[in-house]
């Protein structure tokens, strides 16, 4: 069976537009978040555009390295900044 890809948008709050990208690898298996939107969008329009932009993304198989690249040299944030 070939990964199921669904994008689902959600107006959590009103005129607050989330979108989310799923995968599901099998029939009755629990889908995973593959990636979502980082914070609310203005129409459902707007959510759809960009959820549909990180789909195609994700098929053309240029996800990963190139679209987030590792962070390097990272530091914990310390309480005291």
């Amino acid at each position: 069976m070939q990964d199921t890809l669904e994008l689902i948008i959600d107006e959590a709050i009103p005129g607050h537009f989330f979108w989310t990208l799923v995968k599901q690898y099998q029939a009755g298996e629990k889908p995973f978040v593959v990636d979502f939107a980082m914070g609310p969008l203005p129409s459902r329009q707007a959510a759809l555009d960009a959820g549909n932009a990180c789909l195609i993304r994700h098929r053309s198989g240029s996800w990963g390295a190139a679209v987030w690249p590792p962070v390097q040299n990272a530091q914990r944030p310390s309480a005291d900044h």
